[in-house]
């Protein structure tokens, strides 16, 4: 594992490896590294990452409409950590490719367009208050050139 660090000047970088950090990743991710969401229909290819503790093996099935057809995760009975793999679907609507009992990749998510808020009605009269119209504006300028000033 390589991180990459930029100094505060902006012009240094440098790499450090971050094996010690192995351990600390896998105990504390212990899962797939996956996409989320997947769009778009047709032959379709998925690519994830195994972050787990030990080796695990493919465990994944879809529901919906699409079909897990190969890929170099299906069928794998070793997958080691850190190894990367994918899985080949044939998509044909929505669905979702689960990885696990807990991870999982929704495919062409149906997007739910949230409603307007409705206008309250009114309550009658004009405005609500709060303002002046020109006409107060001007009216306040004239009695403001009359008033009687004292010095």
């Amino acid at each position: 594992i390589i991180g990459v660090h930029s100094g505060s000047n902006g012009v240094e970088s440098i790499a450090a490896n971050l094996h010690y950090a192995k351990d600390f990743l896998l105990e504390h991710i212990n899962g797939w590294h996956y996409p989320t969401v997947l769009k778009g229909t047709g032959m379709k290819t998925i690519k994830v990452q195994s972050l787990h503790i030990n080796p695990t093996a493919d465990s994944a099935y879809v529901d919906g409409d699409v079909t897990i057809t190969g890929g170099t995760c299906y069928g794998n009975n070793t997958i080691n950590a850190f190894d990367t793999c994918t899985y080949e679907l044939d998509v044909n609507g929505t669905g979702t490719l689960h990885l696990s009992g807990s991870e999982s990749i929704s495919i062409n998510p149906k997007v739910i367009q949230p409603e307007e808020p409705s206008t309250p009605p009114s309550s009658g009269g004009s405005g609500g208050g709060g303002s002046m119209g020109w006409l107060s504006l001007l009216a306040l300028a004239v009695f403001g050139r009359f008033r009687n000033h004292k010095a």
